[in-house]
């Protein structure tokens, strides 16, 4: 996610832009299984639960900002950083 935040969007986008590309970017990758598609009680897929959960352990590591406008996630400076160094 981080990756994607910083190389799709320049460090900053709405929680769904970076949800549905990170999605799109596993499954490139071929990392999801069948069960990362089931429905959770969110309404979202398990996959998408899953992204929204790492967002929140990025955010208390630091390298998410908690003071984004609603709706929208944004790297820190340690974020950007993190991410730069990430290949894929």
């Amino acid at each position: 996610m981080l990756y994607t935040l910083w190389n799709d969007f320049e460090g900053i986008a709405s929680k769904a832009k970076v949800t549905k590309k990170t999605v799109e970017r596993m499954e490139k990758m071929n990392i999801l299984k069948e069960d990362d598609y089931e429905i959770v009680s969110t309404g979202e897929t398990k996959a998408e639960n899953t992204i929204a959960w790492a967002r929140n352990r990025l955010k208390d590591n630091g390298y998410i900002k908690s003071d984004s406008k609603r709706g929208y996630w944004e790297l820190t400076s340690a974020g950007i950083k993190n991410a730069k160094r990430i290949k894929v």
